[in-house]
């Protein structure tokens, strides 16, 4: 086909053209991957964040909630000698009730216990506590093994009912003192929430019971007799780390035994930080059980 001078054909794209739309479509396609990375860099965030605070709020109502059910005066707390960990101890209660009669220094020992049964079914205990009044009433002495104290094991627990029976201990014993209030308590394991200023983390120790009457940061896995074994279990991470070289480590744990006007406080922090973001999360928590 001829086609007359000095008309143009208008199909097609220039080069020109072609390399404009490139840069275009380019300069969107980054501003539309920079707006939908961002979405996705704030998705994640929030996302972490709110686990890390869910994570913490979980290990600090677990810890309140053992807590004040603690055997009266087995609270202590103690760091390690680095001042990288620190632990708060204390003896869970099981079940409790009062006696009719135990024997007490100076009587003579036995093994026969007469007292009122608990309320409380389905519960796993070895030992009986009367009249604690400080830790060492509670760790310092071997429950198996010791004459006289104020914790003693035993075989088979005292079961549910509102009638008295007779309690079998292992051996002939003598309590330290009677109980004003005849009270008794069955406990089977300490437990320990250790925090951990290195790597952040806060660990959980229970299914034991401590070999001697020093408190150990964290418990070691030397355990005494008729324990099943030792358990770690992670409870929280994103605590707030800390280098000894720089500082002296954030201590959490922080205990007042009671007095003859107030019961025994326990309070702790927990400082979570995360991508350069920090909470605090403080608790207060009165201990109300008595000798």
């Amino acid at each position: 086909m001829f086609t007359p001078v000095g008309k143009v054909l208008t199909k097609g794209f220039t080069l020109i053209e072609m390399i404009v739309v490139v840069v275009l479509l380019g300069v969107v396609g980054v501003g539309f991957s920079n707006f939908l990375g961002l979405g996705a860099n704030l998705y994640v965030d929030v996302v972490g964040r709110e686990q890390a605070l869910s994570q913490t709020r979980f290990a600090m109502e677990r810890l309140t909630r053992e807590i004040r059910e603690a055997l009266p005066n087995s609270v202590r707390v103690t760091t390690n000698a680095a001042g990288t960990v620190q632990c708060v101890e204390f003896v869970p209660i099981q079940a409790s009730s009062t006696y009719v009669n135990v024997p007490v220094l100076p009587e003579e020992a036995t093994k026969i216990l007469h007292v009122v049964r608990h309320a409380v079914s389905g519960i796993s205990v070895d030992k009986i506590a009367v009249y604690p009044l400080t830790s060492n009433d509670v760790y310092g002495s071997d429950p198996f093994e010791a004459l006289s104290g104020n914790v003693f094991s035993f075989d088979s627990a005292p079961i549910v009912g509102t009638t008295s029976q007779n309690l079998t201990l292992d051996k002939a014993v003598r309590f330290d003192a009677d109980s004003p209030t005849q009270r008794y308590y069955l406990v089977q394991y300490a437990v320990s929430y250790c925090a951990n200023s290195l790597t952040g983390q806060l660990y959980r120790y229970g299914d034991y019971w401590p070999l001697t009457s020093a408190q150990q940061a964290p418990p070691t896995t030397t355990l005494q007799t008729k324990s099943t074994g030792m358990t770690a279990v992670l409870m929280a991470e994103n605590l707030k780390t800390y280098t000894p070289s720089y500082g002296s480590a954030s201590l959490p744990f922080n205990y007042s035994s009671a007095t003859l006007v107030t019961n025994a406080v326990f309070q702790f922090t927990f400082e979570i930080a995360r991508n350069d973001e920090q909470v605090d999360f403080h608790r207060e928590v009165h201990l109300v059980n008595v000798p």
